[in-house]
């Protein structure tokens, strides 16, 4: 069914208006056109929707954006369908959005009958996906391939053949080569810095495949840092749907970067769920962004406790912003001395306002020497914290 003349002004309108950086000022625009039922319409207002935390508005304007013939619609059912963990309800929208011709729906039904075990169907919607130049799928695609053809006799290996293609690659510590090196954990380390692709296939595939997290996970940091994201993100993919927080926020943070926020989002949002305290000190950090001041203390308190510099700071923020000074200045005090410059710069702020231009200088200072704290690396939590929230 065609959109009426009117939805198409009206989602027009709100195009122009988003374009122009006007989104408030667009709203309304699309409001109407979803209202007068045009699927691009209801799909991007489903998307508002569920940034502003409405997940069953959002459902229902996609639903209703699916039933019209807007496949992105459908991908999004079967996306947020998977971050509920709702894998059956997941694969039908993706297998909808794939008879509806939508490239990235072929990918997802085919992922997901490859780990539901169904081979041929996942072939079948792979093989569609690849010839349309999907990296990711074709990356399945080989997979799948080689475990059918495994499955049919043609790839024979037993558990010692597999232990010896990994001898081939890992010499045991104290074998020599020529120049009489020894070979130990550090040869491999220096290989995989180096870029060693067949090393860490030889290292991480197999393991991956058999259901190791850590594995996955590791083979797409291999491929991450050797410059190969399309590589690395089905790889965490597959180490976040089997549990491992740590590739749920390398997920999220490959979306991020691809400017996917809202499925970035949903893979922090788990992550911290799961206990993560880098991906607790981002979405804290966020809902601190967004005025949701109580949801984001939740975050950056159980981040923080773990000693995360970034939530240690982020929460005197908050604190601040309630009139908390004494309190925030502590926190702040602790993440600067942990090396956060943006911590200094605040203290630095705080005294000036003061008139204290001694101990401004002395935080100016501090802010300039400062690098960036990493979030991967926690330091001692701040002693407010057991005083402030106690367990």
């Amino acid at each position: 069914m065609r959109p009426s003349h009117g939805a198409e002004e009206a989602f027009r309108a709100w195009q122009l208006a988003a374009a122009s950086g006007d989104l408030q000022g667009g709203v309304p625009h699309l409001e109407l056109a979803a209202e007068l039922g045009h699927p691009l319409a209801m799909t991007d207002l489903g998307v508002r929707r569920i940034q502003s935390g409405d997940d069953a508005g959002a459902r229902e304007l996609w639903r209703r954006a699916s039933e019209a013939g807007a496949s992105k619609a459908t991908v999004n059912l079967a996306a947020e369908a998977e971050l509920r963990f709702d894998m059956a309800e997941a694969e039908q929208w993706w297998r909808k959005a794939a008879e509806q011709g939508e490239p990235e729906g072929m990918r997802g039904a085919g992922v997901r009958a490859y780990h539901r075990g169904d081979l041929a169907e996942a072939e079948k919607w792979l093989a569609r996906a690849a010839a349309g130049d999907d990296g990711e799928a074709a990356h399945y695609l080989a997979v799948v391939r080689r475990q059918r053809a495994a499955e049919a006799g043609a790839v024979e290996a037993d558990a010692g053949q597999r232990v010896a293609e990994v001898g081939q690659a890992v010499p045991d510590a104290g074998q020599r080569v020529p120049g009489e090196e020894i070979l130990t954990e550090e040869w491999v380390l220096a290989r995989l810095a180096e870029g060693d692709t067949d090393l860490a296939e030889r290292l991480f595939r197999r393991p991956a495949m058999e259901g190791s997290a850590e594995a996955a996970y590791n083979l797409g940091a291999f491929y991450q840092q050797t410059g190969n994201p399309s590589a690395a993100q089905p790889l965490w993919l597959l180490a976040a749907e089997l549990g491992l927080p740590l590739a749920m926020f390398a997920l999220a943070v490959l979306y991020e970067q691809s400017g996917d926020r809202t499925v970035a989002d949903a893979w922090m949002d788990r992550a911290a769920e799961a206990g993560l305290f880098q991906a607790q000190a981002a979405v804290g950090e966020r809902m601190l962004r967004a005025g949701r001041h109580e949801e984001a203390e939740g975050y950056l308190v159980a981040a923080a406790r773990q000693g995360s510099v970034p939530a240690t700071c982020a929460l005197g923020s908050l604190l601040a912003a309630r009139g908390e000074l004494p309190d925030a200045e502590e926190l702040w005090e602790h993440a600067a001395h942990e090396g956060d410059g943006y911590a200094a710069q605040q203290l630095a702020r705080l005294h000036e306002n003061r008139g204290d231009t001694a101990v401004a200088a002395h935080w100016r200072a501090a802010a300039d020497r400062a690098d960036e704290p990493s979030q991967h690396e926690p330091g001692p939590p701040a002693p407010l914290l057991a005083r402030r929230y106690p367990q």
